[in-house]
């Protein structure tokens, strides 16, 4: 049995997002310092965002541009995913993950979406 459980990490997809960034990485210090690992994935920011999420203690990764892209590159860096998203300037979003709005257009392209009449 562990003695712990392993602390979630937050996947933060950031473009150019300096401004206000430090607030947000301050906001969540006190998630970092219990253990949460914060990733920031980056999508090729041109104004320093990268830099000052290092210096604030923040993994940071470089991935491809756009949100889903980067989501899922940060949650294949991740120690331990929770199925939670965060956005630097919006806080918590009101939809699900990114990659599962990226599934669900791929899968328009093949065919015809259908809703389940039945509990699932």
């Amino acid at each position: 049995m562990h003695d712990r459980l392993p602390c979630p990490s937050i996947v933060m997809p950031v473009l150019n997002e300096a401004t206000g960034l430090g607030a947000t990485l301050q906001t969540l210090a006190s998630l970092t310092e219990r253990g949460v690992q914060l990733i920031v994935s980056d999508g090729g920011s041109s104004d320093g965002t990268p830099a000052l999420a290092e210096a604030a203690g923040s993994k940071v990764i470089n991935a491809p541009r756009g949100r889903a892209l980067q989501m899922n590159a940060g949650a294949q860096q991740a120690i331990f995913m929770t199925r939670a998203a965060f956005d630097a300037v919006g806080g918590f979003p009101a939809q699900p993950l990114m990659e599962d709005i990226e599934i669900w257009k791929r899968l328009r392209q093949i065919t015809r979406p259908t809703c389940l009449r039945a509990k699932v």
